[in-house]
């Protein structure tokens, strides 16, 4: 081969120097830009793959009683957790989650389901295991490094000391649901919180959850914590006191319950035919009591029954054992009867019937008679209608004011009322006027998902008919035979136990109508404990006072209000009154009443389905101010007489100071392996419930 000529080579020479200078010059002018000129942007990327935040958890506030009771609690609890970026590729989260399973008691599936799960947060670490034991965590700290990633974080559970009393107004805490994520997280939450999910704990979360903390650590390349470089110490929430007095709350719960199995005793009062079998027992399987303060709106107690224990949602519910406790239909412990219970009113809505007529001036006073001869057969009835209604009983009193007419719980008195009113030239004069008492609509409770109520009319009634709830031939409009089933509180009607006390409430004071509470103020955290579950209300910082709300104001002529008192009064202390056999052995020198009984006839007209009803306040008389009312309702019970009154007669000994209830006593631990969504002790004295099976005829 011939020698390249010598130009040529360093010509060549010549273009490898000058390329490799250029590779040079630009290899140093990126060093250059990496040290120098992009420095600052290095570091904060390398700064941002070391450091990791966790929000710190708040501890709720507490929810106590009228006395400083400590109704919710909390205690410290440990989540197991997982960092995201660990687990990110199936090939390390698989192992990984193989060796936890056993380590945490469960399964690679549950814990793959988890991460799948869109219920957590997906910028924090995922919690795999919440509450669990100290000697759990301690050996997942020991043994870091067989679970990268995964650390053990404090965190806070709800404890119900006195659980399952009050369970319907204290309600319980959650995860936040997936349809109201969205909200919850405009408003600064994470898929990891807990919230309130129910009662108190729902309407007043924005004072109860506090304000997060902040935990930046510095990892290593394992993930490994190496150092804390900033914590920000999370605010505890306020406490929230309630105007419930827990030893009331507790007795109104165990006499409504004993009122209830007392009831499933008894048949219906019936004549029988010769070979007509006997009716069964009354099924009684469900009710509601509310004890209110008329002069404010205060509620001092509340039931429902059936209840449910709030500790089963402290730490989740898994859903077989959800519908295992909660099964649908309509007897679910989770309703709150006194709130949401749907009921026609029966009698008890003759004292409303009595001041709509008075204060409309459609009769001129109280002293306004009806003969009663038993039936009453409405005036130019249409041919196929039904016409005549007879009283409860086939009772007869004769000529008879408006007094006596409560007093014996005349139905014909107040057929003729209800209808007579209905051909009043002004349109709906019955409707508007009750309305003024609060039925049909909401009374605005700090209480989630009231209900509002019916007061019928023909608009009520069309829609109704398209809704099938009613046949589209009843839904052509509104007649004279509903108005007369309007005035004796049955037909369409339909109200709650609350707007049943807050009525008789608004009659009790005079005329004002209040809005209904169970929070009495809100304080700042820390104050002291004085006792076992008690908190020192006096050295607690207060933030703010629930203060009474008027909503609306019922004109009572003194005079028509006093005889109308005379008429209650003597429902229980008249020979002839309904409730008079109820009420024989109640001391009326410690607290005097007055009050009215009422039963809900079912549609199907048998007996055994009918609803027991009583609203009564006290005490009454000259120089005295009503200071209590009571309203129960128990369904399917019978008479007013047999169930509900006897049932309010205990609370108003208990009120009176004649009958002592039991001290609260701190709730058992809660046995998971129950069916039962709770389990109230059972009531030391039955003695007041007695009712003779001859009593009442409402």
């Amino acid at each position: 081969m011939d020698e390249m000529p010598a130009d040529n080579r360093g010509l060549r020479l010549s273009v490898f120097a000058i390329v490799s200078l250029s590779l040079f010059v630009a290899l140093f002018a990126r060093l250059w830009f990496l040290q120098v000129a992009d420095r600052t942007t290095i570091e904060e990327v390398a700064a941002a793959n070391r450091v990791r935040e966790v929000q710190i958890p708040p501890m709720r506030g507490r929810i106590l009683d009228r006395q400083g009771r400590v109704l919710a609690d909390n205690r410290r609890t440990l989540t197991v957790v997982v960092d995201r970026e660990v687990i990110k590729k199936q090939s390390v989260r698989e192992p990984l989650f193989l060796r936890l399973a056993g380590a945490l008691g469960t399964t690679p599936e549950e814990l793959e389901e988890r991460y799948q799960s869109d219920l957590y947060d997906p910028f924090l670490p995922l919690p795999l295991d919440e509450d669990v034991e100290e000697a759990k965590a301690v050996y997942l700290k020991e043994r870091r490094e067989d679970y990268p990633g995964v650390e053990v974080e404090e965190g806070w559970q709800r404890v119900y000391r006195f659980a399952p009393y009050g369970s319907h107004i204290i309600g319980y805490t959650g995860r936040i649901p997936a349809e109201d994520k969205d909200e919850y997280l405009d408003e600064g939450y994470l898929l990891s919180d807990t919230i309130g999910r129910n009662g108190v704990e729902l309407v007043y979360e924005a004072d109860l959850r506090g304000t997060p903390g902040k935990l930046t650590f510095e990892v290593d390349s394992k993930n490994r914590i190496v150092r804390v470089l900033e914590r920000i110490e999370p605010t505890p929430g306020h406490d929230v006191q309630l105007t419930i007095d827990l030893k009331l709350q507790q007795y109104a719960e165990q006499v409504l319950q004993a009122g209830l199995e007392e009831a499933r005793l008894r048949k219906p009062r019936v004549e029988l035919e010769e070979g007509q079998p006997e009716p069964p027992n009354f099924q009684a399987p469900a009710g509601a009591v509310v004890v209110q303060d008329p002069n404010d709106g205060a509620i001092l107690a509340m039931a429902s029954n059936p209840t449910y224990d709030n500790r089963w949602f402290a730490g989740g519910l898994p859903q077989e054992k959800f519908k295992q406790l909660f099964p649908e239909g309509p007897n679910t412990p989770l309703v709150n009867r006194a709130t949401s219970g749907r009921y026609q009113l029966g009698s008890t809505m003759k004292l409303f019937t009595s001041f709509a007529a008075l204060n409309s001036g459609f009769v001129p006073n109280t002293n306004w008679t009806v003969d009663d001869g038993g039936e009453y057969t409405i005036p130019n009835c249409a041919e196929g209608q039904r016409c005549t209604y007879r009283n409860a009983g086939g009772a007869i009193y004769g000529r008879i004011n408006m007094p006596t007419a409560l007093a014996v719980s005349s139905d014909v008195f107040y057929y003729k009322l209800g209808v007579e009113m209905f051909l009043d030239p002004r349109p709906e004069l019955l409707q508007s006027e009750v309305r003024k008492f609060g039925l049909g609509s909401k009374t605005g409770i700090d209480l989630p998902y009231e209900y509002g109520g019916i007061i019928p009319n023909k608009d009520i009634k069309r829609s109704l008919a398209e809704a099938g709830a009613i046949s589209k031939d009843e839904g052509r409009g509104y007649f004279t035979g509903d108005n007369l089933q309007l005035a004796i509180g049955q037909g369409l009607l339909v109200a709650t136990p609350l707007q049943l006390a807050n009525g008789y409430s608004t009659v009790a004071n005079g005329g004002t109508v209040w809005q209904p509470h169970v929070v009495r103020a809100v304080y700042e955290s820390g104050a002291p404990d004085v006792g076992s579950g008690l908190v020192s209300l006096a050295q607690a910082k207060l933030v703010r006072t629930i203060d009474p709300r008027r909503i609306g104001t019922v004109t009572m002529d003194p005079e028509h209000r006093g005889q109308i008192l005379q008429g209650l009064i003597g429902v229980m202390r008249n020979p002839r009154g309904t409730a008079y056999d109820a009420f024989t052995n109640y001391d009326w020198a410690r607290l005097p009443l007055a009050g009215k009984t009422g039963t809900a006839q079912d549609a199907t007209k048998k007996g055994e389905r009918d609803s027991s009803l009583f609203a009564a306040f006290g005490p009454v008389g000259a120089n005295l101010t009503p200071q209590f009312t009571v309203a129960a309702v128990l369904e399917q019970a019978g008479y007013g007489a047999w169930a509900a009154a006897p049932v309010t007669k205990c609370i108003f000994e208990v009120l009176s100071g004649a009958r002592v209830a039991s001290e609260p006593q701190q709730a058992d631990l809660l046995d998971r392996d129950s069916t039962r969504a709770a389990a109230l002790a059972p009531l030391a004295d039955r003695s007041c419930l007695s009712v003779p099976y001859e009593a009442g005829r409402d």
